[in-house]
Formats: structure tokens, C-alpha cells, sequence
């Protein structure tokens, strides 16, 4: 399957590479790192979190051959089993991250409480 780069998902979708970026931090894309350091972005993940770009035409022609895979060969099926394995993912990352906010609030409110009552 053809990935694409930060630089191509933000033609693809018309949002900048920074906002990209920053939805692969923070794990709501999500998309592994590349041998040379760069991010491979599965299209089908992409346009789970992003619209594409509205254009008069199709895809940018670079982008075509990365785009048609996806959108073509996938079984609805693979598809539906795709985005909801992504969709764990992103909550199972988010609940994380819940779960650590959850335990630095409680540590000042306990240290507080022993040293009203202690």
C-alpha cells in the first residue's frame, strides 16, 4: 500500500504539514515513522481524520497513483475493520493520556487533604 508524506497529505487535504504533524503527536493520526525519519501516512487514515481537497479536478497527478490502492482494492469489510482498529487506537491513546491527567491532578488534592487534616 502506497503511503504518503507530510508534505503530500497536506496537498491532499488542503491542511498545512504543522497541523498534520501535530495530529500524528497527538495521536489522532495515526501514522508510523519512516526509516529516514519522515512519516508514511496511510491514505485511508488520512482521510478518516481529514477531508480531501475539494477541487475542480482529481487528485494532484503525483498523488493519484499513492490515492488509487486505497480507494480502489480495499474491501468495504477491510475497510470498516480498518477504521475501527484506527479509531482504537486513537481512544485506547487517548484514554492514556486521560489516565496519567487524572493521576497529577489527584497528587497536589491528596497532599492538601493530609496537611488540612494531618
Amino acid at each position: 500500500m502506497a503511503s504518503l508524506s507530510l508534505r503530500e497529505a497536506a496537498r491532499a487535504t488542503g491542511a498545512s504539514k504543522s497541523t498534520i504533524l501535530r495530529a500524528i503527536q497527538s495521536g489522532r493520526l495515526l501514522a508510523p515513522k519512516n526509516d529516514d525519519g519522515g512519516y508514511a501516512i496511510d491514505p485511508a487514515e488520512l482521510f478518516r481524520v481529514y477531508q480531501p481537497k475539494a477541487e475542480a479536478g482529481a487528485a494532484e497527478p503525483e498523488l493519484a497513483p499513492a490515492l488509487a490502492p486505497t480507494m480502489t482494492q480495499e474491501a468495504p469489510e477491510e475497510a470498516q475493520a480498518s477504521e475501527l482498529a484506527a479509531r482504537m487506537a486513537a481512544l485506547e491513546s487517548e484514554l492514556l493520556g486521560l489516565k496519567d491527567l487524572l493521576a497529577k491532578a489527584s497528587r497536589p488534592r491528596e497532599s492538601w487533604w493530609k496537611r488540612l487534616v494531618g
